[in-house]
């Protein structure tokens, strides 16, 4: 198994079987793009034809081409997951806090009033072990400091809340994000080797990746 190889399995490990299949290939692809592009690199640097700065025309020009378009096509769908798969949580969010049932705003200014007359220890208390969709629904109907809470307890009340109610779409979600993650890491990996090779800068490929990129490039 060449270097090439092992490193992409190693990469590979990393996803969870069930995964949604897209990733691995994303992932594949991203690092085989780099080493191909080292490959066909090396073969410019040997070219004695070309001067120092004929190889690097040439290898930017072979940036510009093909590889950037493809790793921009990658880039991008990994962006596009992570951003539905945050754009679903959030959703959930806002549904779970609607699970807890309807209650008049007065009534939550009430309850809200009621947890920062307590004192810090015994409103903790309360906060963390209420399982009452009123006491829920009102703490995070407002900013967290409204009940006297800070963030961190204010985000493991709504945790909580999303969890009870769509605890296994979480589950699914957090194993999809986390395996995005990694063809974002294998898409920035690919940049930063690409653009290393061609002596410009991971930002400067990466718009040569982009669609804008490419027409200024043509």
């Amino acid at each position: 198994m060449t270097p090439s190889e092992l490193r992409i399995k190693n990469f590979l490990k990393r996803i969870p079987p069930n995964a949604p299949p897209a990733v691995a290939r994303n992932v594949e692809t991203a690092l085989k793009l780099a080493d191909r592009f080292s490959e066909k690199a090396a073969e410019i640097r040997a070219n004695e034809k070309l001067s120092a700065q004929g190889k690097r025309e040439q290898l930017l020009v072979m940036a510009s081409g093909g590889f950037a378009g493809h790793w921009g096509q990658l880039h991008r769908e990994a962006n596009r997951a992570l951003a539905g798969i945050a754009g679903e949580i959030a959703g959930l969010r806002k549904r779970a806090r609607d699970s807890l049932g309807e209650f008049s705003a007065s009534l939550q200014r009430e309850v809200r009033d009621y947890l920062r007359s307590l004192n810090e220890s015994d409103r903790r208390r309360l906060t963390i072990e209420s399982q009452d969709p009123l006491v829920l629904s009102s703490i995070l109907a407002a900013p967290a400091f409204l009940s006297g809470l800070n963030v961190e307890i204010y985000d493991h009340v709504e945790a909580r809340v999303v969890e009870s109610a769509f605890g296994a779409r979480l589950t699914e979600l957090k194993v999809d994000h986390d395996a995005w993650e990694n063809a974002a890491a294998a898409c920035e990996i690919a940049a930063n080797e690409i653009s290393r090779e061609v002596g410009v800068t991971s930002d400067g490929f990466k718009k040569l990746g982009t669609p804008s990129g490419q027409s200024e490039a043509a």
